[in-house]
């Protein structure tokens, strides 16, 4: 016997559809084309701002239960934070696996807000300079000599997530070398907490000593 599809009668429901406005370029496109004014357009995410006139981050998420553009902000952004080392290989490091140093050292810093409370997604900064005279040594040859370095740099979306900064630093083939450090977070000074037996030392920079068989940090407390 063969079977014929019966019509179907009435409306039939379907699920709700949500178009998301057009990217910022087909808009310029319809302007461009047809005349548009650009106030006849759904606004970009760039132009969109909250209730208190802050413009939308484009890191934001869509809230659909407040169908709008939310921000997130984190507790280093609204405040200030600190460094703190929460994992180190010590002055004498480890073999480079390069092969261009004998020593590498390698700490990781993560951002936390007044109370000690780490911060996830924040950015942290290292900023770098030479020491002066013969303490900062061979340190002007180094390729990280007064280059700054950011945790919110291609490669480093893990670390950034996790509102933490890895510092690597190498004996290289190069003369013995100072430096000095100083860390901002989202923007902002931010002390340097090192966790000892006797309690945290804080500083708001230290020193970096690079020599041929190790690489020793010392916190600068009274600068």
């Amino acid at each position: 016997m063969r079977r014929f599809a019966k019509p179907l009668y009435g409306l039939k429901p379907v699920p709700r559809v949500r178009i998301p406005p057009s990217p910022p370029e087909f808009q310029a496109l319809l302007t461009e084309k047809f005349g548009l004014p650009s106030t006849a357009l759904p606004p970009t995410l760039s132009q969109q701002t909250r209730k208190d006139g802050a413009p939308l981050r484009r890191s934001s998420a869509y809230n659909k239960t407040r169908k709008g553009w939310a921000t997130r902000q984190n507790a280093c952004q609204t405040g200030s934070c600190n460094v703190k080392a929460v994992s180190d290989t010590g002055p004498t490091g480890t073999p480079n696996p390069l092969g261009l140093g004998a020593i590498k050292r390698d700490v990781t810093y993560q951002a936390v807000d007044p109370s000690g409370k780490p911060v996830r997604g924040a950015e942290i900064s290292l900023h770098e300079t030479p020491l002066p005279g013969k303490e900062g040594g061979d340190a002007k040859n180094y390729d990280y000599a007064a280059n700054g370095s950011s945790n919110s740099q291609k490669g480093e979306e893990a670390a950034h997530r996790a509102g933490q900064f890895n510092d690597v630093m190498s004996t290289g083939g190069k003369g013995p070398a100072g430096f000095r450090q100083t860390y901002t977070v989202e923007g902002k000074p931010g002390n340097i907490i090192w966790p000892t037996k006797n309690g945290p030392v804080v500083a708001p920079s230290q020193k970096v000593l690079i020599r041929p068989d190790k690489v020793i940090i010392l916190p600068e407390v009274n600068q």
